[in-house]
């Protein structure tokens, strides 16, 4: 025999488990002949008794094989070893050239890397669970495999530790302690989680294992990943971004249909300005003509304050906004009832315009079992050309919205902040339909309050584009004599959110097509009194993130005006009377009085007031 040596390997702990084969070669000199079963002595732990390799394979070639089959409750932790001189023919034989061969070999020190346990393994594995639909991250702790021995037990505690998930907030720590008894393989460690609506990407926290006794370590930590798919702050912004974009085309609607007249007309919080000069042939306020410069008139302190709100709207942060609140009015106030327009006409016939408003809309709506609601304030200030037929524009916007949503998973306030440009352009004709489009771009930030967590502030990204076309006003007798036309648009938008810590980056989009008739008359009564009544029906189908099908809407108002009095009032009102998302709701109304007792000059008062709710 010319050496001994351990030719199996072990796994990556290098360790034999329960049922692992350890084997020995032994070489001679030359090729030797085996019958019956030889065997060779190795050593473990010498409590359980004495450990015999059999012979395995390798007769007539130098080198024999012999195995042994790792059992309960056999253990080397030192690594095994191979007693000198203690292989046995154990009844039968192993010849060499005929004869009997040499039987004497040298021993094997413990080796550590062939380690003996045969304890079973324990591991626990990463687990996954959906914040929306699961109640529990739920881990399995198991072992390799399972052991025979009743007597046996195998202990292990747990407990769980933060990572990008904290606890109290996204999960419910736990801790404990596992017991396997004979033939058990498998536990579970369920970890509860919290829904709370907003969507923060994946979080994951650790589960630890420790203090393990009865079995071999393995993997003793596991990661566990709440996925998020939650609609917050998707839904809102959607709704958010689509409703800017709303405010955007109905201010470009307004532009096309707008007095061209040189000169200037503006309200201050519902109440008319004095005018300015658009060229030289209008009259100014102290009778006199103008130079054929564009002026404006000069504003008080209160109307100066809410034509800066124009450019600028309030927020929270605003350091002067304490002192504004302690005036009679404050900037957002006077925001509501402020619009501006100023016209020129130069020698070239071309119509230039410069003008400012403010729009404020509500919506609301529901998705899944969440309600959504908010509050959008628009102030837009704009120039336009006009040339024959053609229009082009640019207007520069700023918006805030405010709103909250509800549900059985949670509650939160959200806030938004946008400034941005539409550039647009039409075509509008005597007898002909009227063309338009336009497409913006904005960015700002958006801000998600909820309930005991500290706010989360990211980034925003807003685009829009929209085309349509008006009809020409056609009498139609069987109406009486109505002003009939159609009107059709479609809108696109788009909102992105960046992500932030303890918030994902969302990406919400909506579609608006839209198809429409109006009807309009014009009645004068005896007294001399005009009464405008008009009524429009139409047909829209919504697409993307906020409320997806077909709907009607409906919609009319009525328009009284006594030259005499130099009174105008007009109520107007929209609703959405059905859709296929029967959550969805769209709706609104306005009334505006105007009184002028002298309209025939710009002397004198005049108010304009309005109000709209939806």
């Amino acid at each position: 025999m010319t050496g001994v040596a351990v030719s199996s390997k072990a796994g990556a702990d290098k360790t034999y488990g329960l049922g692992d084969t350890i084997r020995v070669r032994v070489s001679f000199g030359e090729p030797v002949d085996v019958t019956g079963s030889p065997r060779l002595k190795i050593k473990m732990d010498p409590r359980w008794g004495e450990f015999w390799a059999t012979y395995e394979s390798g007769g007539g070639t130098a080198a024999l094989t012999f195995a042994y089959e790792v059992a309960e409750p056999n253990t080397a932790p030192s690594g095994i070893a191979v007693l000198a001189n203690t292989l046995e023919l154990d009844g039968g034989r192993i010849r060499a050239g005929g004869a009997d061969a040499r039987l004497a070999h040298p021993g094997l020190v413990h080796d550590p890397a062939h380690k003996v346990d045969w304890r079973p393994a324990l591991s626990v594995a990463d687990a996954r669970a959906n914040e929306s639909t699961d109640t529990a991250v739920a881990f399995e702790v198991s072992l390799d495999r399972p052991f025979a021995g009743a007597g046996h037990r195998v202990t292990v505690d747990y407990a769980t530790a933060d990572g990008t998930a904290v606890a109290g907030e996204d999960y419910t720590a736990v801790s404990g302690t596992l017991t396997f008894t004979a033939g058990e393989r498998r536990k579970t460690v369920s970890v509860p989680i919290h829904d709370d609506a907003v969507d923060e990407g994946e979080e994951t926290f650790t589960l630890r294992l420790s203090n393990l006794a009865g079995a071999r370590a393995g993997d003793l930590e596991a990661t566990g990943t709440i996925v998020n798919d939650d609609p917050m702050p998707a839904a809102w912004l959607a709704r958010f971004g689509r409703t800017v974009a709303e405010q955007g085309v109905e201010a470009v609607r307004s532009r096309l249909d707008a007095d061209r007249t040189p000169g200037f007309r503006g309200r201050i919080a519902g109440e008319a300005l004095p005018d300015g000069t658009g060229k030289e042939t209008v009259e100014v306020a102290d009778g006199g003509t103008g130079d054929g410069s564009l002026t404006f008139p000069e504003f008080t302190e209160g109307e100066g304050l809410a034509f800066l709100a124009l450019l600028a709207p309030a927020t929270e942060d605003d350091g002067e906004r304490d002192r504004a609140e302690s005036r009679s009015m404050t900037a957002e106030d006077a925001m509501l009832g402020t619009a501006f327009e100023i016209t020129r006409e130069t020698d070239g016939g071309l119509s230039l315009g410069l003008w400012g408003r403010v729009a404020r809309s509500a919506f609301s709506g529901q998705e899944g079992d969440l309600a959504l609601d908010g509050d959008v304030t628009s102030a837009m200030l704009g120039t336009d050309w006009k040339r024959r037929d053609a229009l082009f524009g640019l207007m520069l916007f700023r918006s805030r919205g405010e709103g909250g949503y509800a549900g059985p998973s949670g509650a939160g306030r959200i806030e938004a902040d946008l400034a941005g440009l539409v550039p647009w352009a039409g075509r509008r004709k005597d007898g002909a339909p009227t063309l338009w489009g336009a497409a913006g771009t904005g960015k700002g930030d958006m801000t998600i309050v909820r309930e005991q967590r500290d706010p989360v502030t990211a980034g925003l990204r807003w685009s829009m584009a929209a085309v349509g076309a008006d009809g020409a006003p056609a009498a139609v007798a069987v109406l009486g004599d109505a002003n009939v036309r159609w009107r059709a648009d479609a809108l696109a938008t788009r909102t992105d959110s960046e992500a932030a810590a303890g918030l994902a980056a969302a990406s919400a989009e909506t579609t608006r097509l839209r198809v429409g008739l109006e009807a309009a008359w014009a009645r004068t009564l005896a007294s001399g009194t005009m009464l405008s009544p008009r009524v429009e029906v139409g047909i829209r189908r919504d697409g993307g993130d906020a409320g997806a099908g077909f709907g009607i809407e409906a919609g009319g108002g009525v328009r009284f005006e006594d030259p005499g009095m130099g009174l105008t009032v007009s109520f107007d009102g929209r609703a959405l009377a059905r859709h296929e998302d029967r959550e969805m709701e769209d709706w609104g109304l306005s009334v505006s009085l105007e009184w002028d007792p002298r309209p025939e000059t710009r002397l004198g008062p005049s108010v304009i007031a309005t109000r709209g709710y939806g």
